[in-house]
């Protein structure tokens, strides 16, 4: 949780506990960060309208319209998904004081165990004035397709990454260690039956 510095609590639980009137930004309802957000704060009982009714807001943006409502003053903090630097949050820092929210390891333990993420690490230094490290849940990522394609394209689509794992890693340094094994790992939403197909033939799902 990407805040403006002057944003009256240091971390995730905090914000809770004192049931805090935040004006949020995050992506679209249905997005993978959304949903993922959605749930971390689920696993304390926790929803966008309760949120809502402390006082605050919810806006479902675009990242650049999440930095220009944090940059006019329209917004305290952003739920975000970033892979290293991102960079909507180092323009951000440019020209606000920013920082992370802190997950308590109690928590994190929770949102680890109801969505099958896992903790990790965000290095200091990634962002001006951020200089210390924070824990954060951690998802090896998800897509998601309707419920409602066909099994054969929902299989055609996972062989035709899994056969161009090389080629995936090669398109962006944070997915250096994608193999096609490890692609039904860490899923939080049910298989599509077409993936699940796939996975089996090629052994890497029971």
């Amino acid at each position: 949780m990407y805040a403006r510095k002057d944003f009256p609590a240091d971390s995730v639980e905090e914000l809770i506990a004192k049931k805090m009137p935040a004006r949020v930004c995050t992506l679209a309802a249905g997005s993978v960060t959304e949903m993922q957000f959605k749930n971390a704060l689920a696993a304390r009982n926790v929803t966008w309208d309760d949120i809502k009714q402390w006082g605050g807001k919810v806006n479902f943006v675009t990242w650049g319209d999440a930095v220009s409502l944090i940059k006019d003053g329209h917004a305290d903090l952003i739920c975000a998904a970033a892979l290293g630097k991102a960079g909507w949050a180092m323009e951000l820092a440019t020209v606000r004081d920013m920082k992370v929210l802190n997950w308590s390891p109690e928590l994190l333990a929770a949102i680890n165990k109801k969505t099958g993420t896992k903790t990790a690490s965000m290095p200091g230094g990634l962002y001006q004035g951020i200089d210390y490290a924070v824990d954060c849940p951690a998802s090896s990522g998800e897509i998601i397709i309707n419920a409602k394609v066909s099994d054969e394209v929902a299989y055609a689509i996972v062989k035709a990454m899994a056969e161009g794992a090389e080629e995936y890693r090669n398109h962006h340094a944070a997915f250096k260690d994608f193999t096609a094994k490890g692609m039904p790992t860490g899923i939080f939403l049910p298989l599509h039956p077409g993936a699940a197909k796939y996975y089996k033939e090629m052994g890497y799902l029971k």
